[in-house]
C-alpha cells in the first residue's frame, strides 16, 4: 500500500535530506512560519505534501527575481 504525500511524515533528518538544506535552515523556515511542523510527543515531523509545497514557492520566488 502506498502512503499518499499528504499523510506521509518525515523526521528532521528525512526532511533535510530530501530538500538538501540544513537542519538550522529547515527550523528557521519553520520558526518563520514557512513550513508547517507536526509534534508527535517529543518527535517532530514534517508532512511531505508541505515540503514539497514550500519547495514549490521557493522555486517560484527565485524565478521571479
Amino acid at each position: 500500500m502506498e502512503a499518499r504525500n499528504d499523510l506521509r511524515l518525515l523526521t528532521v533528518k528525512e526532511a533535510c535530506q530530501l530538500l538538501n538544506v540544513s537542519r538550522s535552515l529547515l527550523w528557521k523556515a519553520r520558526k518563520r512560519g514557512e513550513l508547517r511542523a507536526v509534534y508527535l510527543g517529543r518527535a517532530v515531523r514534517f508532512r511531505l505534501s508541505d515540503l514539497e509545497a514550500w519547495l514549490e514557492k521557493k522555486a517560484a520566488d527565485t524565478l521571479q527575481r
